[in-house]
């Protein structure tokens, strides 16, 4: 990726940061797929963001309850939350 500044009209900047804001999304995120859609260039697959990533696993929480937590998740967390 290259950083860069660009100048926006501000009501086209007020628009994009809402979009981003909505999707929760990065607003490069969202200037980069505009720009490649404008360019008629496929658009990379989205990989989750972290706020998509805990949103998946409130759903998933919600669809099989589960009552209690494992008595050792403090000490083993990362075992839980990575393995």
């Amino acid at each position: 990726m290259i950083r860069t500044t660009v100048r926006l009209d501000e009501n086209l900047f007020k628009e994009a940061r809402k979009l981003a804001i909505d999707k929760h999304l990065p607003f490069a995120e969202v200037v980069n797929e505009a720009l490649a859609k404008h360019l008629g260039r496929p658009t990379k697959v989205k990989k989750n963001t972290g706020v998509e990533f805990l949103r998946k696993l409130v759903e998933l929480g919600e669809k099989y309850p589960i009552k209690g937590a494992p008595k050792d998740l403090a000490k083993n967390h990362d075992k839980y939350t990575w393995e």
